[in-house]
């Protein structure tokens, strides 16, 4: 077997890469309506995607997605890409042992960094199965932090009583509200950020249960949560947070803390809320009772543009969430 590696092509490989998903990913099965909607309509254009294959036989043996987004650095809009979903045939697993089929995830992950600088790609970020950890500490090109898990278990004693000027209100993933608020003052708050908008919600509400929340301040748009239920986890797992101040993060996770005890004891099919913690929200986050959980988020970023410093992009300067 004589692996090699190209990129993608519409035409061609589609119908093969459908398939190959269906019987390799052991996540779910889909048609090309669903692969449409999941790689090619994306907030900010087609994934890019690229193919392993056997040069001896042509025949398909691995794929690894990358989903384009928008990241703010420091009031700046640079083009970047998620890796998602690194799939070799399960056949081929079976065939190669271990080392060797790590060897393949290597390669294959470096050949994508040269065809994705080639479009343009200035950044990847990803936060990787912690298994895979290890490839990413091969090269001091990459730089990766673990971001810790906190959560509360649910029912909680009460929380405390929202402010009489404070209100909220679900909100569509579509509300222009959003945008506003993003542009307007989070932005500015965190050094680098995945761009969060109306965009990204709304494609981000077609993958999960997610429930978007609205905290006004005497009428005023000052926080919004996007938050998903997920049974299998037994987690209400609060995902986006964007909000106008400092002084907002308070009320807005309070706020959703709140949401969330209304909604377990309505439903009752989670257990706890949990976040992945950046360090601005920690102190917040435990005063409101959060604590450490067992498992820690890694976040990995690679600094593709020569014109970027790569140093500035560590990772423990990101605004991220366990959706990005």
């Amino acid at each position: 077997m004589n692996i090699q590696f190209r990129t993608y092509d519409p035409e061609r490989d589609i119908d093969a890469l459908i398939r190959f998903w269906g019987e390799n990913s052991g996540w779910d099965v889909i048609d090309r309506t669903e692969w449409e909607h999941r790689f090619y309509d994306t907030p900010y254009g087609p994934a890019a995607i690229v193919i392993a294959y056997d040069s001896d036989t042509d025949e398909l043996v691995g794929q690894f997605l990358f989903i384009p987004t928008l990241v703010q650095a420091k009031g700046q809009s640079l083009k970047g890409f998620r890796p998602y979903a690194p799939i070799i045939g399960e056949r081929i697993r079976k065939e190669l042992g271990m080392s060797t089929l790590f060897q393949v995830f290597v390669r294959m992950y470096w050949f994508s960094v040269e065809a994705i600088r080639q479009q343009g790609g200035q950044l990847l970020y990803i936060m990787p199965d912690p298994r895979w950890v290890m490839m990413f500490r091969l090269s001091d090109e990459i730089q990766h932090h673990n971001f810790p898990l906190l959560s509360l278990a649910l029912p909680a004693d009460d929380f405390p009583v929202m402010s009489d000027n404070l209100t909220t209100e679900t909100l569509p993933p579509t509300d222009p509200r959003i945008d506003a608020l993003w542009q307007n003052s989070q932005s500015n708050l965190y050094e680098y950020s995945v761009v969060r908008s109306t965009k990204t919600f709304a494609w981000k509400a077609t993958h999960g249960d997610y429930r978007i929340l609205g905290i006004f301040q005497n009428s005023e748009l000052v926080g919004v949560t996007a938050s998903v239920v997920k049974p299998q986890d037994k987690q209400w797992l609060l995902c986006d947070t964007v909000i106008r101040n400092d002084e907002a993060l308070y009320p807005t996770l309070l706020a959703t803390c709140r949401l969330a005890q209304e909604t377990q004891q309505k439903e009752g099919s989670f257990q706890k809320i949990a976040v992945m913690c950046i360090p601005k929200m920690e102190a917040t986050l435990r005063q409101l009772g959060f604590v450490g959980d067992e498992y820690q988020f890694p976040f990995v970023v690679h600094v593709l543009d020569p014109a970027l410093n790569r140093d500035a992009f560590a990772p423990e300067h990101w605004y991220a969430s366990a959706t990005d």
